[in-house]
């Protein structure tokens, strides 16, 4: 069972400023090979919205567990020395699904919870649906064609 959230206004401009810095220090990414691969097969939306979408999701998961949330943005130069640090809580990094019916995750992930949602106000990006939380699990029945794992939806738990 999933449990939705509902971020006010005043969240969603702060997640929305948030977002546009993150987007505006990672300008270039847009050439990286997944991005034009999703991009090409109409798969990924703007950069930008998609960091809204992102950082909203983000604050709502810390918002309903009551965990800390680290702010999602640095100096792109600064990356090598904060990618470890969890999206939220102690190991917590945030997946959104757009269209997909299963969280993507990698071999990267290994110690960390994943916490699955969905942003399903594509209009105002203030009401998350949360999925749940799982550890990661590298069997190949999870193995997606695209190297990446998947964890079903309806898997997680809250």
């Amino acid at each position: 069972m999933s449990v939705i959230v509902q971020l006010s206004r005043d969240e969603v401009r702060l997640c929305s400023m948030l977002a546009i810095e993150r987007w505006l220090e990672t300008r270039g990414n847009e050439m990286d090979a997944a991005y034009l691969e999703g991009k090409t097969n109409n798969w990924t939306q703007h950069q930008m919205l998609a960091e809204v979408r992102t950082v909203c999701a983000e604050w709502a998961v810390a918002k309903h567990y009551r965990w800390s949330w680290t702010v999602p943005w640095w100096p792109k130069d600064e990356h090598p020395n904060r990618k470890h640090l969890p999206d939220v809580g102690e190991r917590g990094e945030v997946r959104t699904v757009v269209s997909a019916t299963a969280i993507s995750y990698t071999r990267n992930d290994t110690g960390k919870l994943i916490i699955g949602c969905k942003v399903i106000d594509e209009a105002y990006f203030s009401i998350v649906e949360i999925y749940g939380t799982f550890e990661p699990n590298f069997d190949d029945i999870y193995l997606q064609p695209n190297g990446k794992y998947g964890m079903p939806v309806i898997q997680c738990q809250l």
